[in-house]
């Protein structure tokens, strides 16, 4: 089973929902402990979709090293604000695909600058976006998502990873 680390804080679709269609194990990380808890407990997050159970068989942790152990990919989930501080806790540093967008505060940088700056040019990432609503993908809506990444395999395996819902296409395209 493959396994796909996520990383969140703040508001943001169930993680789990992206490896519904195939045999991938999910790890989701709350940078709060008692937000972990009350996830891993309930199976819900009331605090932003009170009405989505996310799945049982969903690791919940507060331990960001314990979410990304044997994790083929990370999916950062936080806003631009959080990115780069989740990108330099990994390590060592993994595949890793955002899903915030708009500008870093003080640096001005893109997602995909703060990446190359933090992991390396070299680093096998990107970006993951609409059009859709993060209330959409958590329900099992029917949604499209994008997958920009200059990594052709990286690209693949997010259509592999999205094999029923959502249905995700792939682009080098500048998004």
């Amino acid at each position: 089973m493959k396994r796909v680390g996520g990383a969140r804080r703040r508001r943001v679709g169930h993680l789990d929902r992206i490896g519904a269609g195939g045999p991938l194990e999910v790890a989701l990380w709350a940078q709060r402990p008692e937000h972990a808890l009350a996830i891993a407990t309930t199976h819900f997050n009331d605090a932003t979709f009170p009405a989505s159970a996310s799945r049982r068989s969903v690791l919940v942790t507060s331990d960001l090293a314990h979410a990304v152990e044997d994790a083929e990919l990370v999916l950062a989930a936080t806003p631009v604000a959080g990115l780069r501080d989740v990108l330099q806790k990994l390590d060592p540093p993994l595949p890793v695909v955002w899903l915030c967008k708009g500008f870093e505060e003080g640096s001005g940088l893109l997602p995909h600058q703060v990446a190359a700056e933090t992991l390396g040019e070299k680093t096998r990432c990107g970006a993951l976006s609409g059009p859709s609503f993060a209330d959409e993908v958590a329900r099992g809506m029917p949604c499209a998502l994008t997958l920009a990444s200059a990594d052709a395999g990286l690209r693949a395996r997010g259509r592999r990873a999205s094999a029923r819902r959502p249905q995700c296409a792939s682009t080098t395209a500048p998004m």
